[in-house]
């Protein structure tokens, strides 16, 4: 069996590849399009262009990594036991880094839901709540972090980022039962 995308897999796949984001705001950018309900032909646009060498030519190495973390991404947001979490660097990392991990994920999870043409204002108050704070933690900007308070604030952050995925996902997915329900 394939080793499952990590971190470090994807930032080493994403070096040979000079059009792709960041390894967070990747799997940000993946999250938000699935959360949004993006086309596969959409998601499929971002992962080639990714994938492109400085040839551009698609490098079909860092492609199959970026299909293999596609898939496990996906389920990982349909798993009924809540398995989803952020990828984001380990927690060996300097904290700083961790949080600017987490803010470049968020600000990608945003942009894939603007990329998926997601229209979120009707959504519940809930989801909408969720979208703002989601900005404001990729506004975020480390220094000097380092103590256990940090490392708890931090750790709660990635939890709300998880469990707001999570809702995201569930709100948009009931958004697609209701449109299918109605017909074209």
């Amino acid at each position: 069996m394939a080793q499952r995308v990590s971190f470090e897999l994807l930032t080493e796949t994403l070096m040979t590849c000079p059009d792709g984001p960041g390894p967070a705001e990747c799997h940000g950018q993946i999250c938000g399009l699935f959360c949004g309900s993006a086309k596969a032909t959409v998601i499929d646009a971002f992962l080639e262009r990714w994938a492109r060498d400085a040839e551009e030519n698609v490098n079909a190495g860092a492609h199959a990594v970026l299909r293999r973390m596609l898939s496990e991404s996906q389920a990982a947001l349909e798993d009924t036991d809540l398995a989803f979490a952020p990828l984001l660097p380990a927690d060996a990392v300097a904290l700083d880094v961790r949080v600017g991990s987490l803010a470049e994920w968020t600000q990608g999870f945003l942009y894939g839901l603007v990329e998926a043409g997601a229209d979120w204002a009707d959504a519940p108050e809930a989801v909408r709540e969720i979208i703002t704070d989601f900005a404001e933690i990729a506004r975020l900007r480390a220094g000097g972090l380092a103590d256990e308070d940090d490392e708890q604030s931090y750790a709660e952050l990635v939890e709300y980022v998880r469990m707001g995925t999570l809702l995201m996902h569930a709100e948009g997915a009931q958004a697609r039962k209701v449109a299918a329900e109605r017909g074209p």
